[in-house]
């Protein structure tokens, strides 16, 4: 396929599910980071009842297939120094954070490619 050959590493929201599910349709290796108790659109209706007990949303199933995924705390230093090492593997970090979030990509990963989604307009 036209990306297998990239890793993305996907930290985006609603605003940017669609973009890595593409890189993963298109066969990039997407590593979905979610924090601890998952991503909250998990939880977003409506679901799918699998029949084992466990409902799943339809939404979150749509947007993020395709894509592997990993639990990491940010908030800590433990998590903050897996994912800086997950960035180092990768040639794409997506991502649709907060800004005071998004500010601390400089130390990401130089040389790989940082496309951000954002619902914020204005300066800065």
């Amino acid at each position: 396929m036209l990306l297998t050959p990239y890793r993305v590493l996907d930290l985006t929201g609603p605003l940017g599910f669609l973009t890595g599910k593409i890189f993963g349709d298109l066969g990039a290796d997407v590593i979905k980071v979610e924090p601890p108790g998952g991503d909250p659109a998990r939880r977003q209706r409506p679901f799918l009842n699998n029949g084992n007990g466990c409902r799943e949303s339809l939404y979150w199933l749509a947007y993020n297939t395709n894509k592997r995924g990993v639990t990491l705390n940010l908030e800590n230093d433990k998590g903050r120094d897996l994912f800086y090492r997950l960035a180092a593997e990768s040639d794409f970090i997506i991502e649709s954070l907060r800004r005071n979030v998004s500010g601390r990509r400089k130390r990401w990963r130089a040389d790989a490619r940082v496309c951000a989604a954002s619902a914020h307009v204005g300066r800065g």
